[in-house]
Parts: structure tokens; C-alpha cells; sequence
């Protein structure tokens, strides 16, 4: 279940998208950032077993979770541009 913070956050986050292209593009981007959390998880991950300081994990993951959700919603917008 998304929290409902972060669900609002998101839904404030949805642009229509105009063009086939710019749909591609814009998932493109989401993974590129969706790929980038796994480097900032890893290392918050680090961080954790070195001071045992949760709060940087907990943001890398909610960040995380915010761009898988942005992505499939993006997918979608994809899918709905390639429909004949």
C-alpha cells in the first residue's frame, strides 16, 4: 500500500504527455532515475552497517518506490500512445 503522502506526491507529479516521443522519453528518464537509487541505496545501505543510522535508507528507499511508481504510470502512457 503507497502511503497517501506520497501517493499525493506523485499524482502531483504526472504531466500529461503530448507526443509519442516525448512518452519514451520521459519513461527513459524515470528508469535512468530508477538506476541511479540503486547506486544512493547501496550506499545508504553502507552507511547503516557502518553507524546503524536508518535515515538515509528510508529516504533512498521512499524515493525509490516514488519513481517505480512515476514509471509504471509512464508505462502506461507509453502503451497508450503505441495503441492503434
Amino acid at each position: 500500500m503507497v502511503p497517501r503522502v506520497l501517493a499525493n506526491t506523485v499524482a502531483s507529479m504526472t504531466v500529461p504527455i503530448a507526443s509519442r516521443r516525448e512518452a519514451v522519453d520521459a519513461l527513459l528518464t524515470r528508469l535512468r532515475r530508477i538506476q541511479a537509487c540503486s547506486v544512493t541505496l547501496a550506499s545508504a545501505a553502507g552507511d547503516i552497517r557502518a553507524d546503524g543510522a536508518p535515515a538515509s535508507l528510508l529516504e533512498a528507499l521512499n524515493n525509490l518506490e516514488r519513481d517505480l511508481l512515476l514509471a509504471a504510470r509512464e508505462t502506461d502512457e507509453v502503451r497508450h500512445h503505441l495503441r492503434p
